[in-house]
């Protein structure tokens, strides 16, 4: 469903200090600003995943500054998705806040909204591939019964090594 108006995640965490996940529930970027100044018992810090970072991503962490209001990225790296001061959740995605004073709540509502959007996940690498899935049918209902996923690439070997996943199970 299309999420709209006021929503609120309440009861996050049980104690202090515990790292709880949260989601962006609409289909746009919001201000994290905003989102802190409207929540309870939120901590300091955010951590968001960067797939742009490394290999494989890596965790930005964001600190909010009490003298002057607002949230910083402490670990952004030119290139990453957070770089050039985008701190925005952007629609759909989740994060880590840190709790205070006990279980947290942290509530969406519609003027914390932002216009646009940024690009925070990993770009295409054109990989030509092959999925095959195999369904069976119980009860007049489909069911995923198993699959194969082949990748092709030059730099891949035709024998098995590493690369390939063997049968789990």
């Amino acid at each position: 469903n299309f999420v709209t108006g006021f929503v609120s995640f309440a009861n996050l965490g049980t104690a202090t200090g515990q790292v709880v996940s949260v989601g962006n529930p609409y289909a746009a970027q919001v201000d994290i600003g905003l989102i802190k100044s409207s929540a309870a018992n939120m901590g300091n810090t955010v951590y968001y995943w960067d797939p742009k970072l490394g290999t494989y991503g890596a965790y930005q962490t964001l600190l909010f500054s009490t003298v002057n209001g607002t949230f910083s990225c402490s670990t952004c790296q030119p290139g990453s998705s957070y770089a050039n001061g985008n701190i925005n959740i952007q629609s759909g995605q989740g994060f880590f806040i840190t709790t205070i004073g006990g279980p947290a709540t942290v509530n969406f509502n519609e003027s914390q909204k932002v216009d646009g959007s940024n690009q925070v996940s990993r770009q295409n690498n054109n990989l030509s591939q092959l999925r095959t899935t195999l369904y069976r049918i119980q009860n007049g209902s489909p069911y995923l019964y198993d699959g194969v996923l082949s990748i092709f690439d030059s730099g891949n070997s035709d024998a098995v090594d590493n690369n390939d996943a063997l049968k789990f199970g």
